[in-house]
């Protein structure tokens, strides 16, 4: 069960302001005020149900079909940053083995989510990041790219 605390110093602090916050509570402006879903900010979740939320989006059996072509058709460009409707697909962070029509989350927690329609491989990769957030996001990449090398072994 996810929990949104209003803003403030406290023990219910994002991470990296204050590092004694409880496990599962998360300091979210937006979301706070909002008391709503929003999509955005955390994902507190099973890998379990995230998987099922990843395949989802490649079969589109809950999703409306419109969503997911919203999710997988790029629809922003900036120079090298590319992104759907609510999703990353700049080529950088795209592990390889997967391809240019990949849509990602990079979180800044330690989370990494991808999905690619055209080999219909998804995966979640679930760590706590502490120090540089780009050292830790190429690490998720890196294992993202260890695990699909392996499966396709």
């Amino acid at each position: 069960h996810t929990t949104w605390n209003a803003p403030g110093n406290g023990p219910h602090e994002v991470q990296h302001f204050n590092p004694v916050r409880e496990p599962g509570c998360h300091n979210d402006e937006t979301c706070y005020l909002a008391n709503i879903p929003l999509g955005n900010g955390s994902a507190f979740s099973t890998a379990d149900d995230m998987f099922l939320f990843l395949n989802d989006i490649l079969h589109c059996n809950v999703i409306p079909s419109s969503c997911c072509e919203l999710m997988q058709k790029p629809d922003f460009y900036d120079g090298d940053t590319i992104r759907s409707f609510g999703w990353d697909m700049s080529p950088a962070c795209i592990p390889a083995g997967l391809s240019e029509r990949t849509i990602y989350h990079t979180g800044w927690t330690g989370q990494s989510i991808f999905v690619d329609p055209m080999t219909g491989i998804c995966g979640a990769v679930f760590t706590s990041r502490k120090g540089n957030w780009d050292e830790a996001k190429n690490g998720r990449k890196r294992i993202m790219e260890a695990i699909i090398k392996t499966a396709s072994k």
